[in-house]
Order: structure tokens, then C-alpha cells, then sequence
């Protein structure tokens, strides 16, 4: 059953749609000398413009631009002078992308004085990637007019707004002289700065008795025309384009599928499984499109697979927060997708909903305030669309989508090729990586991959990603080299790989090794500090390196600060079997916290610690968001206050609103504040009370990477100011993305299979593999062995009945003496096997799990 969506109702007060044009100057007044001025060579030996207004011969409105020009061919390459606006706010730019044309109306009122000599040019400043608006870097892109030897009379000049790839009248081309070397060599219609009018002279009278050339024109009714396509792609039945981030809110899980797909066609569709109330997936734009005039005449289409009883769905359109605050709120365009309507049942529904359908005065929710707030969805910044609950749970419901987008796009399914030239530059703790754009794309982008082992396949675990969508002309990515403790030499091979715009990944080109010098990060001390007490007194964590943050150094995920002296705290990290202890000694300039305003706690002076108790060791980061990373790999969010700390997803879990687990009041937590201005704690959290739901209980392990991060909320006294973080990735999103968080280790290592230091530096000269101790054990037990040489080692643990139960090591591994930690939490008790394989060397020894 194919159901076809096209509800029409009135929206008060809806503005009348504008035309498919946009004046960029009527001339009915002399243009603002402060944005408009006459460049090249103006007053040199006899060339100039002289402008005025002509109120008598006009093509339309009040007045027009009259222009007494005169060229000198004065170098050898010709001479040239003109006139340029600028836009007037130094931090925008004109947006021509809804147009097809550039119109400009003249009146030849004296012919140039000497035929062919002389051409008028108009001429788009482009500042997208790649240009330096501060310098005044742009690209440069010119269309080529013959017109000054016509005879008076009012004439239209009509122009294409593309790039037509040389010098012409029907469009734009982009010389490469006089513009921005790094530009990306596409015409950013979206981009652009300032427009030029020129009259440029060739050669020919080049060192004559009399080389000028004049003329009289009257130029009028300039602005963009035409309806260009603005067609928005979310999903293309195969892949999410490259400028889409596609994601859940806080709730759910959504991927890429090949289990199904609408056409049956083997492209697959996308897999959202559902979620909390009014949650959803959602598909934010690189950069906000303009729709103003497709918003009338296109629809939005999509095919969906639901199960019946799913209910009414959202569609939702949202705009740009411009100010990033609540003056100017992401307000949104929505329309009620009913089951009603769509009769749910299992099969795939397809959907077409005009723009105009949706209700453009939906507002938005605020959160702090509990309300939604009035306002009108601007269709000139589409940010994004999402199609989410309309107040129901959805979770345990499994919704297939397929074919997502706005207007009439053609589709391309072919991958871009191989990316070449990778290879990595070495710094000062970090590599630069770099590489080749490939040729015959335009608008992809780039992601990179670092392993210590030589890349074959980029789904391995071991292969870590170090940067996604790097867009074209930037070509390079930074690696942070980063070694527990102490600088350490560290050595990685890179992949790169090309998504085009469609979304098609290439194969990825792969680097040679690079050999390097990371810089030694504070860890979680792999023990409890000596003594420990919730006290204040920070003497047990002297020998724990810890980590200092202040806003000089760090990354500013939000907001702002004054300086280093505005807030500086210093963080210690510990773990052992049963307990995390934490401890922060903060310097702040003003202390500032009202426990009446818990439920709002980032609003007021607090320490957030994002954890990740489970070994990422060849593991990638989640993509799902942090509270629905439960399980085997649980994510937290721990919130240390001066009257509570708190697990937020935990008391969420248990339908508890910010309930403290522990307070000042208990031995285990310890808070203060110094009159008004520096705080300090002091906390101890059981690993037992951590977890939740099915969460699986942490067991820490020397070598274990840690994903984290430290954040710091700031408020001194009139209000919140910023937010401070140790992850240099942090925009304020860490609650939903791990990928702003960063890593650390625990212990001395970075990996829980590591060398073991002998006294007198002895090598190993035998393979062997030794008894675990202790044994019996529970739950921790460790086991050591050595190699004389490098070779292919594998240690895996069997039970009685030679089913293999865990796989503890499996890689090359040079000399050495070896250990590693076997964890049997999930194990029923009983005997087990533990076999060392290292080329042709094999052992088998036994050891008994006693709970």
C-alpha cells in the first residue's frame, strides 16, 4: 500500500512568498560611499570614474547610475578600473544560491571612442574555504561583457550564476590570478562578499600616442534572478551524504542497514530504533541552506516501515541559532505524520508533504523555561530536519526509513577513487597528516585513521579514527600523540579515505609508518592513594600526577572566561578493585552554587566527569549517545556539587530527579568553598554503586584505555560563563557525543598485556608460560609469560570443556617478558585452561575460578 500525503490547512498570518528576485541595487540613489568605492587606477595619468545620478534616463524606479569612465593602456598588459561593494557587516556575506541569474540593466549613452578595446566585467568576490576574509583573500570569479560599442538604449545583461569554466558572458569562470591561493575553486554562490563593475582594457594601444579609451553608460535594476534548485538530501536510499550528521537525541540507537530497503533495490535503508518521548532521529546540515524560494513549490519525501501501533510521528525543519543564546532560538517547521493516515503495518509507506504544509510557527521547546517560546521558522537557514516522536516511548520499536529528501536531486552511487600522497609530517607530539584531493569531486570530504600496526582493513578495532569530515582544499589532520606518564616514542600507520558528496566512501590510501615522541598525559593511578580520606587534605595523591586545567591551556567548550585566574583547578584520578577516588582543588574567582537550582546545575559552578568504564583498547568510540551506552560498555556521567554527587544517568534510570548518592554529610564525599571564591572535594564511589540496569560491573586492569573527560562550569555570581574542558574536542556536546570526549589509561601503560622491567636488564632466553597467580582466584588473576623472539603469540583461556572463553592476547609481540590480567567476573566458577602459542612453541596450564 502506497500512501501519498498532502494535507492543506491556512496559516495565519504567513507572509506573502517573494518573488524569484533579489534587488542587489536599484541605483535610485547614489550607492553608500563607506561599502561602495572606486578601485585599480583611479586619478593615475588619465584614468577614471566619475559617478552620478541620473534621475531623467532610468529603467525603472527613482533613478539610475551614471558612469563617465576613461581607460589608459598604461602597463603592458592593458589597464583597468572599476567600482566594488562590500557587504556591510564585516562578519556576513550575500547568499545568491536560491538565483539563477545576475541582471543588470545598461544604457549606452556614448559607445566606448575606440571599438573593441574595451570590456565591462562583472566580477564576485568568493570568500568560502579557503580565502582569508581578514586579508581581503578572495576568489575571484568574472563574466565577460562586449557591450560598450553598443548603440544607446536601454539593454539587459543577463548572466548565469555557475561556472562555466572560461572566459564567457553566459557565466562565471575562475581565472586564478589576482584571489586567494588556497581557495577551493568552486563558485560558493553562498559565500560571497562583494561584487565588482569593471571596465578592463587590453594591450593593443600599449605605449601609443593615444592609448585611452572612454565612454558614457547608465547602469540600473541590479539583482539576482531565477528559482535555482535547492534540493536537500538527508538520506539517499544508499548512503547519509557527506554534509549530513545523521544521530539520535538522547535516546535510541539509528545506523545505516543493509537489512532492508524500499526499492528492493540492495542500497539498504536506515535502522532507527526508538527511543524516549518526543526523541527522534535527526539530520543536521553542515551549512544552513536558503529555501526561501523552493519552500513554496517543493515537497518533502520519504518512504517509512513502521509496525502498527507505532503513532503519530513529527516531521521537523529547523533553523540556525544565529546567536547561540535565547534571543534568536532554533525555531521550528513541523507537520503530524498520523498513523491514521499512514495505516502502519510492517510494510513500506511512501510520504510527500509540501514544504508549505508545515507549520512554520511551531516555535521551539526550552528546556530551562519548560515551554515552548513563539516564533516563526526562517526558511532562508534550513539547519536541519528530524523525525521524531510525538510524545510516546518508542522504545523497543524498530522504524526503517529509506529515500529522504526535499526537491528533484539526481543521485550517484559511484565511489570516489583512492585517495593517494598519504603520508605524515612529525611535530612536536603530534603527526600532521596529509594527502592528495582527489581529483573529478566536488563538495567531499575526508576521514582519517591511525593504527600501530600497518592498516589492511579500516573496521578493524586496533584502527582508531583521528578525523572526520575534513572538507576539500584542507588536506591535512592532526594527530595528538599522547603516552601514559611519560614521553614515550610511539610509531603509526595512516589511512585516509574519501566520501564524496553523495556519500560514497572510496578505498582509502594508506601511509608508511611514522615514528614519533608522544607526550606523557596524567592516568588513573592504578590504586587507591595511600591513607585515603574524604578530607581535603590532598598529601595522599603526592605521588599521582594529576591533571591542571585552566583556560590559557585548555579547550573553552562554551562560553567564555577572563583568564587563567577566573578558574584553574587541578584533578587527581584513582582507582582499585571496589572504589573510584576522585579529588579537585579548584582556584576560581568566584564561587557560586543554589541547591534550590539543582535541576539546573551547568547553570552554576560544578564538575562534570564523563567515563567510560570499559577498555577501548581496539575497540571504536559508541556512537550511540552516552545514557544509552549500557551493558558490557557503559558510559557515565557523574556530577560532583557542593551539596550532592550524583550519577545522572543512573538517577534518571530510576525516575529519581538529581537525588544525591552521596553528600558532605557521608565519610565518602568531602566539598568545601573558601569564602566565597576557591573550592575543593574529595570523593569515594564504590564501583558496585556505579553501575545500573544491566550495565556490567567494572574491574579495572593496568593498560586499560579509558574514554573521559573533565568539564568545569563556571559561574561567578551574575549568572553561567563558561564551560572548561580537558578534551580538546568538547563543543558542549560531550552528554550526547562521545566523540568530544578524549582518553587516558590506567597505570603506566596502554595496553593490559605489557613488558615486564627485570632487574639488571636481563632478556628473556626461553618461551615459557608460568602458573597464574593467585590460583585459585576471584575474580582477578594474573598470568606471565616470555618469548625469546618476536613472534605471532596468542594466550587463550578454554573451559573444561574446551570452548574457548576469552581471548587475552593476540598479535606479534617482539622479546621480552610478558603479563597479563585475566578478569573472571562473568565466569561460573570452576576449571579452566590457559594455552600460550608463539610460533611453534605451545603450553597449556590449568587454574581453578573460585567464587
Amino acid at each position: 500500500m502506497i500512501t501519498y500525503l498532502r494535507i492543506v490547512f491556512l496559516l495565519i498570518a504567513v507572509p506573502l512568498m517573494l518573488s524569484a528576485q533579489y534587488v542587489i541595487n536599484n541605483f535610485d540613489t547614489l550607492p553608500d560611499s563607506n561599502y561602495f568605492s572606486i578601485y585599480g587606477n583611479e586619478g593615475v595619468n588619465h584614468t577614471y570614474l566619475h559617478l552620478s545620478l541620473e534621475t531623467t534616463n532610468v529603467y525603472e524606479g527613482a533613478g539610475a547610475l551614471r558612469v563617465d569612465w576613461q581607460n589608459e593602456c598604461y602597463d603592458m598588459w592593458g589597464g583597468w578600473i572599476g567600482m566594488t561593494h562590500t557587504h556591510p557587516d564585516s562578519g556576513q556575506t550575500y547568499d545568491f544560491s536560491p538565483y539563477t541569474h545576475l541582471s543588470i540593466w545598461y544604457y549606452n549613452e556614448v559607445p566606448q571612442s575606440k571599438s573593441g578595446e574595451v570590456e565591462f566585467r562583472i566580477i564576485l568576490n568568493d570568500a568560502g574555504p579557503g580565502t582569508d576574509e581578514a586579508s581581503g583573500q578572495y576568489e575571484i570569479w568574472i563574466s565577460h561583457h562586449w557591450i560598450l560599442d553598443n548603440a544607446p538604449g536601454w539593454n539587459q545583461i543577463e548572466v548565469k550564476l555557475e561556472d562555466v569554466g572560461m572566459m564567457s558572458d553566459q557565466g562565471f569562470w575562475n581565472p586564478g590570478w589576482g584571489q586567494a591561493a588556497e581557495g577551493n575553486g568552486i563558485l560558493d554562490l553562498d559565500k560571497i562578499k562583494g561584487w565588482t563593475l569593471e571596465f578592463s582594457q587590453g594591450n593593443a594601444l600599449y605605449q601609443q600616442p593615444d592609448d585611452t579609451v572612454s565612454g558614457v553608460i547608465i547602469l540600473d535594476d541590479f539583482k539576482a534572478t531565477g528559482v535555482a534548485p535547492m534540493n536537500l538530501v538527508f538520506f539517499n536510499g544508499k548512503a547519509v551524504p557527506s554534509n549530513v550528521n545523521m544521530h539520535t537525541g538522547w535516546s535510541g540507537s539509528v545506523e545505516v542497514t543493509q537489512e532492508d530497503d524500499a526499492a528492493n533495490q540492495g542500497t539498504g535503508c536506515i535502522k532507527w530504533n526508538g527511543g524516549a518521548a518526543w526523541d527522534g532521529v535527526n539530520f543536521d546540515l553542515a551549512q544552513a541552506k536558503n529555501l526561501m524560494n523552493n519552500w513554496a513549490t517543493d515537497s518533502l519525501q520519504l518512504k517509512i516501515k513502521a509496525p502498527a501501533g507505532t503513532g503519530d510521528l513529527t516531521l521537523v525543519f529547523w533553523d540556525t541559532d544565529e546567536d547561540t543564546g535565547k534571543v534568536d532560538y532554533a525555531f521550528q517547521a513541523t507537520f503530524l505524520l498520523t498513523e491514521s493516515e499512514m495505516g502502519y503495518d510492517g510494510t513500506w509507506k511512501s510520504v510527500k508533504v509540501a514544504l508549505s504544509d508545515f507549520n512554520r510557527f511551531a516555535g521551539v521547546w526550552d528546556n530551562d523555561l519548560g515551554q515552548m517560546v513563539d516564533g516563526e521558522f526562517d526558511s532562508t537557514r534550513v539547519a536541519g530536519f528530524g523525525i521524531w516522536s510525538n510524545g510516546q516511548d518508542l522504545s523497543g520499536t524498530t522504524i526503517y526509513l529509506d529515500d529522504i529528501w526535499t526537491g528533484n536531486p539526481e543521485f550517484d552511487f559511484v565511489p570516489p577513487a583512492q585517495v593517494t600522497g598519504v603520508a605524515a609530517a612529525t611535530g612536536d607530539y603530534y603527526n600532521l597528516v596529509y594527502w592528495t584531493d582527489v581529483e573529478g569531486e566536488n563538495g567531499e570530504v575526508y576521514n582519517v585513521y591511525a593504527s600501530e600496526k600497518p592498516i589492511t582493513d579500516l573496521s578493524d578495532p586496533a584502527v582508531e579514527v583521528v578525523a572526520t569530515g575534513i572538507v576539500e582544499g584542507e588536506q591535512n589532520a592532526v594527530h595528538e600523540l599522547i603516552f601514559p606518564l611519560n614521553d614515550h616514542p610511539v610509531t603509526y600507520y595512516y589511512a585516509v579515505e574519501c566520501v564524496d558528496a553523495a556519500g560514497n566512501v572510496g578505498p582509502a590510501g594508506i601511509s608508511d609508518a611514522v615514528t614519533n615522541t608522544a607526550r606523557g598525559v596524567p592516568t588513573i593511578a592504578d590504586h587507591a592513594p595511600p591513607n585515603f580520606a574524604a578530607d581535603g587534605d590532598f598529601s595522599e595523591w603526592e605521588n599521582v600526577m594529576p591533571w591542571v586545567l585552566m583556560p590559557s591551556q585548555n579547550n573553552i567548550a562554551a562560553g567564555d572566561f577572563t583568564g587563567d585566574d577566573d578558574l584553574t583547578a587541578t584533578v587527581w584520578l584513582a582507582m582499585d578493585n571496589d572504589y573510584l577516588y576522585v579529588a579537585a582543588d579548584v582556584a576560581d574567582e568566584v564561587f557560586s552554587y543554589d541547591a534550590n537550582l539543582v535541576n539546573t546545575w551547568w547553570t552554576q559552578d560544578a564538575f562534570e566527569l564523563f567515563i567510560g568504564l570499559w577498555d577501548q583498547n581496539g575497540k571504536p568510540v559508541h556512537n550511540s549517545t552516552p545514557e544509552n551506552s549500557r551493558g558490557e560498555e557503559p558510559d557515565y556521567k557523574l556530577i560532583f556539587l557542593q551539596d550532592r554527587y550524583y550519577n545522572e544517568y543512573k538517577n534518571t534510570y530510576l525516575g529519581r530527579g538529581s537525588d544525591p548518592e552521596l553528600t558532605p554529610n557521608d565519610a565518602n564525599y568531602y566539598f568545601e568553598e573558601f569564602g566565597g571564591r576557591d573550592w575543593a572535594l574529595e570523593a569515594r564511589i564504590a564501583l558496585d554503586s556505579i553501575a545500573f540496569g544491566n550495565d556490567q560491573r567494572f574491574y579495572p586492569q593496568r593498560g586499560m584505555r579509558i574514554m573521559f573527560d573533565l568539564v568545569f562550569h563556571d559561574n561567578d555570581g551574575s549568572g553561567w560563563e563558561g564551560n572548561l574542558s580537558w578534551s580538546p574536542n568538547n563543543r558542549d556536546l560531550a552528554y550526547l557525543n562521545q566523540h568530544e570526549w578524549t582518553h587516558t589509561w590506567i597505570g603506566d601503560t596502554t595496553h593490559t598485556a605489557t613488558a615486564i622491567e627485570k632487574d639488571g636488564g636481563s632478556v628473556a632466553n626461553s618461551f615459557s608460560l608460568k602458573q597464574n597467580y593467585p590460583n585459585p582466584f576471584n575474580p582477578l588473576t594474573t598470568i606471565e609469560y616470555s618469548i625469546p623472539k618476536t613472534a605471532d603469540v596468542q594466550l587463550t583461556v578454554y573451559n573444561i570443556l574446551g570452548q574457548k572463553v576469552a581471548e587475552l592476547v593476540d598479535q606479534k609481540q617482539n622479546a621480552g617478558f610478558y603479563r597479563v590480567t585475566l578478569n573472571g567476573h562473568n565466569l561460573p566458577s570452576g576449571v579452566y585452561f590457559y594455552e600460550l602459542k608463539a610460533g611453534s612453541f605451545e603450553q597449556v596450564r590449568k587454574m581453578l575460578l573460585v567464587k
